[in-house]
């Protein structure tokens, strides 16, 4: 449970971890999958305006990023770290122009992806990475109980 970490550390591995898939999936992903990275970035992008659907669409995009990465314990993990902080994320989704910048972000990663450019898809993963730290301990602070 994330009460046992802070977000510092959730979000430093997540950084380590999901920056590796994205190099991995640069490297490793077929047509198909660097297709559908691209066409779920593009339905992202669509999706601002709707915080749940993008939630839904968002989960699915990384998921699909660990997947074309090619290694099933990676996939397990990145997915266990994504679900933590799932609550602070909702409410970071709702915050001005978060899913403007997530939007921005994956398209992004994904033209990385497609490219097969491995540095790139590194980097445009840490700097989504940390644009997420961000917004969700701006989110922490603002539920945050004062007492």
């Amino acid at each position: 449970q994330l009460r046992d970490y802070s977000l510092a550390d959730l979000f430093r591995a997540r950084s380590l971890i999901d920056s590796g898939i994205a190099a991995d999936a640069a490297r490793n992903a077929t047509a198909a999958q660097r297709a559908r990275l691209t066409e779920m970035a593009r339905l992202g992008a669509d999706l601002t305006a709707d915080p749940v659907g993008f939630r839904v669409l968002d989960a699915q995009f990384h998921g699909q990023i660990s997947e074309a990465a090619g290694n099933a314990f990676l996939l397990t993990v990145s997915g266990s770290l994504y679900a933590l902080a799932v609550d602070l994320r909702r409410r970071a989704s709702a915050m001005p122009g978060v899913l403007d910048q997530s939007a921005a972000d994956h398209l992004a990663i994904a033209a990385a992806i497609a490219a097969g450019d491995s540095p790139a898809a590194a980097a445009a993963m840490a700097a989504h990475v940390d644009h997420i730290r961000t917004t969700t301990a701006q989110a922490a602070a603002l539920t945050a109980d004062p007492t």
